[in-house]
C-alpha cells in the first residue's frame, strides 16, 4: 500500500482488509508531503494496527522504526533479518548473483 499523507494506509486498510503485510523499510522519502521521518513512520505504522490474531504482520528487524511498530498490534510480529539482528527468520550465506 502506498501513501501520500499520514491516514492513507489506515483508509486503505479499511477498504482493503488485509491479511499479510511486510513492511520492509522506513526512509525519509516524500518528506514533502509526510514532514519528516517520524510522520513517515508513523503512517506506515498505521497498517500494523490493524492486524489481529491469528494474522501476523512481517517486520524487518534491521530497521529501528520497523522493529517500533510491534507495539502497534495486538498480533504475533513476525521478524525477519538479513544483517544478523535478532530475529524470527534470518538470511545466511547470501551472495550476490550475475
Amino acid at each position: 500500500m502506498g501513501a501520500r499523507g499520514v491516514g492513507h494506509i489506515a483508509t486503505l486498510c479499511e477498504i482493503a482488509s488485509p491479511t499479510v503485510g511486510v513492511l520492509t523499510r522506513v526512509e525519509a522519502v516524500h518528506r514533502e508531503n509526510f514532514g519528516s521521518l517520524e510522520a513517515v513512520a508513523q503512517t506506515k505504522g498505521e497498517w500494523s494496527s490493524r492486524f489481529r490474531p491469528p494474522v501476523s504482520p512481517c517486520s524487518n528487524a534491521d530497521d529501528e522504526n520497523v522493529a517500533a511498530m510491534a507495539t502497534r498490534t495486538a498480533a504475533r510480529v513476525l521478524t525477519y533479518s538479513a544483517a544478523g539482528a535478532s530475529a524470527d527468520l534470518t538470511a545466511a550465506g547470501r551472495r550476490a548473483r550475475r
